[in-house]
């Protein structure tokens, strides 16, 4: 919405995004580098959101505190990376967008401060059925959240289905230095071994399976 595109264009339900501030105002943002202005604090970040986005809901934005436990007058640089990740999708869940973008949401983050960022991402997601767009390595983090996926291979798309789609191709991923999801790395083992198991992606499938194969 920035930049020019040089060929094609970005819309939003049938709108242009570029130069269109009432489009842009519907959409959230959460980069992977996390930028706040050097002392900010979360309350002069509700501001400067509240006047920059006019669906801004300080109502909603005092209920996230609730969830995201954070200080609202202590500097934001100085919180822990994980920390910093929550203040942002604190501001960005307040503008109430109706779509979310998010550039490796769960990166660098410790297994609990990931599942909570999780959550909050799915939570969201039911409660205002807003599109996520999710740009992730993790394929754990895929198979949780997504309906959709687009694999992206030295520029072009080269896959786009379900995640049962997607996954079935395990083989085509790895050969393109990208990762699967543990739990279906496993059952691809078993499945050399022998074992006569379906291709599965999620812990839930897992168990599924397991149960299935007993019995």
């Amino acid at each position: 919405g920035v930049y020019r595109p040089d060929s094609g264009t970005v819309q939003v339900d049938g709108q242009p995004v570029y130069e269109n501030p009432a489009v842009k105002s519907d959409i959230g943002y959460i980069p992977d580098e996390i930028f706040f202005f050097p002392s900010a604090t979360m309350e002069d970040m509700r501001r400067f959101y509240k006047g920059l986005y006019p669906r801004f809901d300080e109502d909603l934005y005092r209920r996230l505190y609730d969830i995201f436990r954070l200080p609202k007058n202590g500097q934001i640089r100085r919180f822990s990376k994980g920390m910093q990740k929550q203040a942002a999708f604190h501001l960005a869940l307040a503008m109430r967008p109706k779509v979310l973008i998010l550039d490796e949401p769960t990166a660098g983050l410790d297994p609990v401060g990931r599942s909570e960022i999780l959550g909050n991402i799915e939570a969201y997601r039911q409660a205002k059925n807003a599109t996520i767009m999710m740009v992730s390595h993790s394929m754990e983090d895929v198979a949780r959240l997504t309906d959709r996926l687009l694999v992206m291979n030295g520029s072009r798309l080269a896959m786009d289905g379900t995640p049962s789609e997607v996954f079935s191709r395990a083989q085509e991923l790895l050969a393109m230095g990208l990762n699967i999801p543990q739990v279906t790395q496993v059952f691809l083992k078993l499945k050399a071994l022998g074992l006569d198991v379906k291709s599965v992606y999620t812990m839930e499938q897992a168990v599924a399976e397991i149960v299935r194969l007993r019995g």
